[in-house]
């Protein structure tokens, strides 16, 4: 991914431009690199998360948390959806064009906190449903990433 990122979005600090150099970008490589981490990291990242024991407890209600998730799925939806990388602050943004209703107060949620408040809005006084309603968006939203077809 950090390849891919590097020569389409590059920027010389020093030295050639990234179009300058021959990079390694491949898009199958990067789509099937994108399935396999929702699948090997995200997945296993959801169930554990969603265990009600002390550490996923602790973790979950943290303001980082719903950030980390929504946004970050959200993004590897938009790059298998689009074939096109985005950044956090981006995947959220596709996230309240392009997702259910029901997933906008979470969306909103999450651009707020990472963006300190530039974007989105806060609704949650309550971190436990922040939690509830960021394991139930990751779920829904990893089986509708990995349910896209291979753009052509």
């Amino acid at each position: 991914m950090t390849f891919c990122e590097l020569a389409w979005h590059g920027i010389a600090v020093r030295g050639p431009q990234p179009t300058d150099l021959d990079l390694w970008a491949d898009q199958k490589a990067l789509r099937e690199f994108t399935v396999d981490n929702l699948r090997a990291y995200w997945r296993p990242w959801w169930q554990q998360h969603r265990q009600r024991r002390p550490m996923p407890l602790i973790v979950g209600v943290s303001p980082w948390f719903p950030v980390w998730a929504v946004l970050g799925v959200s993004r590897l939806h938009h790059l298998l959806a689009t074939g096109s990388m985005t950044s956090k602050s981006g995947a959220g943004r596709y996230a309240q064009r392009m997702f259910d209703p029901c997933w906008q107060r979470i969306i909103a949620e999450s651009l707020h906190l990472r963006t300190n408040g530039a974007e989105g809005h806060r609704s949650y006084r309550n971190p436990l449903a922040r939690r509830r309603d960021t394991l139930a968006f990751l779920d829904a939203t990893i089986d509708a990433a990995l349910a896209l077809p291979a753009k052509p």
